[in-house]
């Protein structure tokens, strides 16, 4: 053990020491800790982080992806990855395309519906961290359209917010671009219907077609010159995108959607204040007491117009003076069916 005989020698050790890195220093007195507390907030995205690839065949590459997933943050992060291209059959099992912490969702080509007999194919990697209530709710295959289509209920979502439907889309290259564009915002405009509140992404390669209903996030070249894998939206501004390298040996940058959405209540101002009364037994009680006990014959005298407005300001004035009142915040994202009664068991309340 190492003694050091005066202040100064000590003061010497701790400047040569290594310095903390600030992720691991230790937080002030009244702040939240450091790494637990980041990767907790981080889970807490109002929308997801998605990363969209072009595999080109995704069975040769499963190993880059995996060490993605384990050291480049930006995947490690990601609530959800999208992969078009996959080539995979159904005699692969999803055991070999596994990722650690990720779930797995699948629709290969089905060779009976085109004309090619290899290639295609669409798939989502699911963080389980981000959402375990997912379900595949629509998968279609044709010449001119791949897609599988998800539900997710993540953990946490905004209250505005019902549910995420999430598209992974391929439109191959001789498939008829407004066919395709057509049967996606049907599919869109039916989760419009059915979840008024909802969230569409559609990500995925477009070769070229494009959709006029929904909001496009990509504003740079996805294969060389051409823009060709985009994001599209039903909300605006609500992702930022960014172009990450290529996958392995694929010829498509990787696209990655960075969630940029603010949810309603930090939009809008945060409250207004209502007064509202306590209408409780004993309030009830004494306001009883105090009509009971009122000569109404006193209040009668002169026309009825008068005896009208007199009675009702008198009545004003007893509940003014007997039921209490209390402050209460309505917020911008309160929806006006969440009543008391429905509080109440939510929360554990007799």
């Amino acid at each position: 053990m190492l003694r050091f005989r005066n202040h100064k020698s000590l003061a010497t050790v701790k400047h040569l020491a290594p310095s903390i890195p600030k992720p691991l220093q230790r937080r002030q007195r009244g702040k939240k800790g450091g790494l637990r507390h980041s990767h907790r907030e981080q889970k807490r995205l109002p929308l997801p982080n998605i990363i969209s690839l072009n595999a080109r065949s995704l069975k040769n590459k499963v190993d880059e992806l995996e060490a993605l997933v384990r050291f480049h943050p930006s995947y490690r992060n990601a609530s959800a990855i999208a992969v078009s291209e996959t080539w995979l059959q159904p005699d692969i099992n999803d055991s070999l395309i596994h990722l650690h912490g990720f779930s797995v969702y699948r629709a290969d080509r089905d060779l009976s519906k085109t004309d090619k007999e290899t290639g295609g194919g669409c798939l989502w990697y699911i963080n389980n961290d981000w959402c375990t209530n997912v379900s595949i709710h629509r998968t279609y295959c044709s010449n001119d359209l791949e897609l599988l289509q998800l539900v997710c209920r993540p953990h946490y979502l905004p209250r505005e917010i019902t549910v995420v439907n999430l598209f992974a889309i391929y439109i191959p290259p001789q498939g008829n671009k407004s066919i395709a564009a057509e049967l996606i915002e049907q599919f869109t405009d039916i989760c419009d219907r059915q979840h008024p509140n909802n969230v569409s992404i559609v990500v995925g390669d477009f070769n070229h077609g494009s959709l006029s209903s929904l909001h496009q996030y990509v504003d740079f070249p996805t294969r060389g010159e051409n823009q060709l894998d985009l994001a599209y939206c039903n909300l605006a501004d609500s992702f930022k995108a960014h172009k990450l390298p290529p996958l392995a040996s694929s010829d498509h940058y990787a696209v990655e959607l960075r969630s940029i959405y603010r949810t309603r209540h930090k939009l809008k101002k945060p409250a207004k204040v209502v007064t509202k009364q306590i209408w409780d037994e004993e309030c009830l009680e004494k306001l009883r007491c105090e009509l009971e006990t009122t000569d109404w014959e006193l209040l009668l005298e002169g026309d009825v117009n008068s005896a009208a407005e007199l009675i009702t300001d008198y009545i004003n004035y007893l509940i003014t003076t007997n039921i209490p009142t209390k402050q209460v915040k309505i917020r911008a994202n309160n929806k006006p069916w969440i009543t008391n009664d429905l509080k109440k068991p939510v929360f554990g309340e007799n």
